[in-house]
């Protein structure tokens, strides 16, 4: 499968919320529903953050559908949306500085007592 072959079976999905701490349960449903990869946080404005997500079209969506269930009660759901099949320039832009894990250190440091 080539790679634009394996792009076109991919989605983006975002979702907006108030503060870190419904950012990292709204990153954990997500996580938990669905196989898909948690590409990082964004701090848009005066505490909104925005989980950007990335996975084949179904397991997006069933992330995002439960992650909206969920989290409908608590109020700090602002808005989501899911791009189907991304175009390759908005893949890859997905993907510049975030070739690690989102929660990993870039490197190790060690310290010597």
């Amino acid at each position: 499968m080539s790679l634009i072959e394996i792009m076109i079976l991919r989605a983006i999905g975002v979702i907006e919320t108030r503060g870190m701490p419904n950012a990292l349960i709204i990153a954990d449903i997500m996580g938990k529903a669905a196989d898909v990869e948690i590409l990082g946080f964004e701090n848009i404005d005066a505490g909104r953050i925005s989980i950007i997500i990335r996975g084949v079209t179904g397991a997006v969506q069933a992330a995002i559908a439960a992650a909206t269930r969920q989290t409908i009660a608590a109020s700090g759901l602002l808005g989501h949306h899911i791009v189907p099949c991304p175009d390759e320039a908005v893949d890859i832009m997905t993907l510049i500085g975030r070739s690690r894990h989102p929660l990993q250190p870039d490197r190790v440091e060690w310290l010597d007592d």
